[in-house]
């Protein structure tokens, strides 16, 4: 399509409103992607688009990151009013992407109504549309006669909707509003269900107390409170019904906090994610309480096990949650985080971070992604063991970790743990540090957490980019006594800062940590990209 006519499109839209700085980047956009086929970098945006100098710091100044995050969402609310294409911008790229789209199949509407449109939109002859619209009438009706015949048949007459999508090894869960008419209890409805969708710790149905298949099921009430000038969304979630409620949160909604804003879309994404990730209030919850077969639940709390002992100093913490997944596969209770999980610590053994519990702990993990198949991006757990073990493999290929991380940031957009997995495989293994960077941001912004991972894409970057008296105010923050890759990357740092302090104190860790290993080996030994590796090594030698 041509460039000038796509502006004008948008303009005429609206969605842009009065911003002139969002489109020069959505023109910028569009000429290189469309027109030149150039790779556009987040340096490229902040010299030609915003005007900064060479002199820009992608960590210090967010421009480049905050205006590609307003465009994209202008972008979403320009394809859903589109008739004919969408714009679109992959998270973690600056490349765009015209898709042209059926908007009659697109949207939804009914069967008769969306050919009428297409129809008429090809201008073709009354009499032949008229036909066509009759075809159109009749044969879905035979195809649903036919199906619904076969699936009563199968499934039994009582067979219904609800039942047909409990699940039987998660808790299900179900959303319900007050003052459904207000914009934002519907806004934050449809967020909400939308986290909840990444997790697969819950399982999301219409009504989860239709739900009779053995597993606790829960509630989240969304309403708002008004009093005088204040305003508040509540949220309450319950085990099944009032007045057994599980966990209160309220977010107060003032002129600089609207549900168009970015800081209330960001305070509703944490408030989900802390209920419904793997060791959030809802499975905690949800494994102290009676199961109807309780082989499912002992399985369940695994997960839970396992991410809690990543806080635990002591080997026995690892050796509890794993003897806990290997027990829950081999029981078959096992459901599919479980299968991740467990692929995720065989991995870990592989690459030398724990103690082997298996002869030859890739192939055991390999097998357990084959187990799981094509359905391996329906759970969270096993799409970032899929992320470790693309990067991980003896036979690395780039293309398809690339593939892999692809999948994950665009179905997994509001889960912290896979964009986090996803921004260091993005950084560390392809050197792709413009996108390591904007994810590792976004999980900033909706992870409620801040542990030393959080900050392992920072302190790469400060490493590579920055100058040697900013270094380590980002390096730092990714320091814990226990992980080697953290104590090599604050070494490189305080060596490039000539900080004597955190020189000694990694030195000392390294020491212990890694005895009877040379650090360079151990380097090389992670295949990270060349830049990184070359000083890391460098630094450590």
């Amino acid at each position: 399509m041509d460039i000038s006519d796509i502006m004008h499109d948008v303009k005429r839209s609206g969605c842009l409103g009065k911003s002139k700085q969002l489109s020069k980047l959505l023109q910028y956009l569009l000429e290189n992607s469309i027109e030149k086929g150039v790779a556009v970098t987040q340096i490229d945006l902040a010299l030609d688009v915003f005007g900064r100098d060479e002199s820009f710091d992608p960590i210090n100044d967010s421009i480049v990151r905050v205006e590609m995050h307003r465009l994209r969402a202008q972008m979403a609310k320009f394809n859903a009013a589109n008739n004919s294409y969408r714009i679109e911008i992959p998270v973690g790229s600056y490349a765009v992407e015209i898709v042209e789209v059926n908007r009659c199949v697109e949207e939804g509407l009914p069967l008769h109504e969306g050919m009428w449109i297409w129809l008429k939109s090809k201008r073709i002859p009354k009499v032949l549309a008229v036909c066509s619209l009759l075809a159109g009438l009749i044969i879905p009706l035979i195809l649903y006669y036919n199906l619904h015949f076969n699936l009563v048949s199968v499934q039994g007459i009582n067979a219904s909707y609800e039942e047909s999508q409990c699940s039987e090894k998660v808790p299900n869960v179900s959303i319900e509003t007050f003052e459904s008419k207000r914009s934002n209890v519907e806004y934050s409805k449809s967020l909400i269900a939308s986290v909840l969708a990444q997790h697969s710790s819950v399982n999301l149905v219409e009504d989860s107390t239709a739900c009779e298949l053995g597993t606790p099921a829960f509630k989240i009430r969304i309403g708002t409170i008004e009093s005088g000038d204040v305003k508040r969304m509540t949220f309450k979630t319950y085990h099944r019904t009032a007045p057994n409620i599980v966990d209160f949160a309220n977010i107060s909604i003032s002129n600089d906090n609207h549900i168009s804003s970015e800081l209330f879309r960001n305070d509703l994404t944490r408030l989900a994610v802390d209920l419904a990730k793997p060791y959030g209030i809802i499975p905690r919850y949800a494994s102290t309480i009676p199961w109807a077969v309780e082989g499912r639940r002992r399985a369940y709390s695994c997960v839970i096990v396992m991410y809690d002992s990543y806080n635990i100093e002591d080997e026995s913490s690892y050796k509890d949650f794993l003897s806990c997944l290997e027990k829950a596969v081999k029981s078959g209770y096992g459901n599919i985080d479980v299968l991740g999980s467990l692929a995720t610590t065989y991995i870990q053994q592989y690459v030398g971070y724990n103690p082997n519990s298996v002869s030859n702990p890739l192939s055991e993990a390999a097998a357990l992604l084959d187990q799981v198949g094509p359905s391996w991006v329906n759970s969270s757990e096993v799409v970032i063991a899929k992320l470790i073990y693309e990067s991980e493999r003896p036979d690395f290929q780039p293309d398809q970790l690339r593939t892999a991380i692809s999948v994950a940031t665009s179905r997994y957009d509001s889960n912290p743990h896979v964009l986090l997995t996803a921004a260091i495989r993005s950084g560390y293994k392809l050197g792709d540090w413009d996108m390591a960077k904007e994810l590792s941001d976004k999980v900033k912004l909706i992870h409620s957490e801040s542990d030393s991972s959080v900050y392992l894409v920072d302190a790469a970057y400060a490493l590579l980019f920055l100058p040697a008296d900013r270094v380590m105010s980002n390096c730092k923050k990714v320091f814990s006594e226990r992980s080697l890759i953290s104590n090599i990357l604050v070494s490189s740092c305080a060596t490039k800062a000539n900080d004597s302090f955190w020189k000694s104190k990694t030195a000392t860790n390294l020491r212990r940590l890694q005895p009877s290993r040379d650090i360079p080996e151990f380097i090389n030994g992670r295949n990270y990209e060349n830049g990184l590796s070359r000083i890391l090594i460098a630094s450590t030698q």
